[in-house]
């Protein structure tokens, strides 16, 4: 998906004040780095700073403790759970990179433990017993 003129406006200020830079792609199989864009998935193949996507994904926290995915993160990324302790007791969700590109859940990213376990964050709340931190 390509983001707003706003977005891209802003994208291009934003690398003019900091000079951006030209870098290697996470991947240089993805689909994002083939064909580079101004989406969010081809931000974070660069490790830029992709805050500012409306894309996102929703994590929330199990009544036992622990994150899971509640809305999937956009296709050729990832969700990564954050967990977040005592007083808080929540998950704040960040789109990232695939840990392994050529999958279904890579590609297609749902609320599964798999798909939580693409983006490498907290995934200890699923009913399957998963040690990811």
């Amino acid at each position: 998906a390509v983001v707003s003129t706003q977005k891209v406006r802003e994208a291009v200020v934003s690398t003019q004040s900091t000079g951006g830079t030209i870098v290697t792609c996470k991947n240089d199989d993805a689909e994002q780095c083939l064909t580079p864009s101004t989406s969010i998935g081809s931000c974070i193949q660069g490790g830029g700073a992709c805050g500012a996507y409306s894309e996102t994904c929703k994590c929330g926290v199990h009544k036992n403790g622990g994150c899971l995915i509640n809305a999937a993160a956009p296709a050729n990324t990832a969700c990564k759970c954050l967990y977040h302790g005592f007083p808080y007791y929540d998950c704040s969700p960040e789109v990232t990179s695939c840990g392994v590109y050529f999958t279904e859940t890579c590609h297609n990213p749902d609320t599964t433990v798999d798909s939580c376990l693409q983006g490498g964050g907290n995934c200890a709340g699923y009913k399957e017993h998963v040690d990811v931190y």
